[in-house]
């Protein structure tokens, strides 16, 4: 069962046309009519998107309590009840096979993570990745209000991911082998000698010094003394 009446059957219209190109079925809310549908749907999308133009996401159908196999019989009469109108669907099949709430096997995985091993992006694929994700696309133009900022720095005070959590001694020796691995190149040591640091940046660089914890003899604590060897020269 799905609650909060998340559980719809939802068509995307055309902005232009306003023929109905795609029926689907969703139990995490109309959000799901913006997620990759058919390939044939997003051929459709991408080429709106090229012109500016956006899918309408319009509710058909909404409940608080539905089984899947409802769901999917629903979602199987409007696909029928829109190709019957004479609606150029972009759906692949009849509808109803969804994988909602489907879970991969272990075996599964591995015979997924096997086929895509060893696979390499061409020069150009990786171009584009890389011009993809550069800047704020998601919330692009969007300024955060000063309590949100205040909120958003409070949340990631701490090391709440593990709070009380010890990592094992083996775990404490991988990542102290992992840091010795860790060598900064020569050029990165120049930068970072050469880094010009502001005066509101010392200032804070300062302030967080004074706040680590230290020992009654004001030594900064998880910091081993440096000893010298017993057979160090004099």
């Amino acid at each position: 069962m799905n609650s909060d009446h998340n559980s719809l059957i939802y068509v995307l219209q055309d902005p232009v046309s306003f023929e109905i190109r795609y029926v689907g079925k969703s139990t995490c809310g109309i959000k799901r009519a913006y997620q990759p549908h058919t390939a044939w749907c997003r051929q459709w999308i991408n080429k709106l998107k090229r012109n500016g133009l956006e899918p309408l996401a319009i509710a058909l159908q909404r409940w608080k309590y539905i089984d899947q196999e409802s769901l999917s019989a629903c979602e199987r009469y409007w696909i029928a009840y829109f190709r019957a109108l004479g609606c150029p669907l972009t759906n692949l099949t009849e509808g109803g096979e969804g994988i909602c709430g489907y879970k991969h096997t272990e075996e599964a995985k591995k015979k997924v993570a096997l086929a895509n091993s060893g696979k390499i992006p061409s020069a150009e694929t990786r171009v584009k990745m890389s011009a993809k994700k550069k800047g704020n696309s998601s919330a692009k133009g969007v300024k955060h209000t000063s309590e949100s900022r205040a909120n958003m720095a409070k949340a990631r005070i701490g090391n709440k991911n593990r709070l009380g959590i010890p990592h094992s001694p083996e775990t404490i020796e991988k990542l102290r082998e992992a840091g010795k691995r860790h060598v900064i190149s020569p050029e990165g040591l120049k930068r970072l000698r050469e880094r010009e640091f502001t005066p509101e940046h010392k200032r804070l660089l300062s302030e967080a010094a004074v706040r680590r914890p230290r020992d009654e003899k004001g030594r900064l604590l998880g910091h081993a003394k440096k000893t010298r060897p017993d057979n160090a020269d004099h």
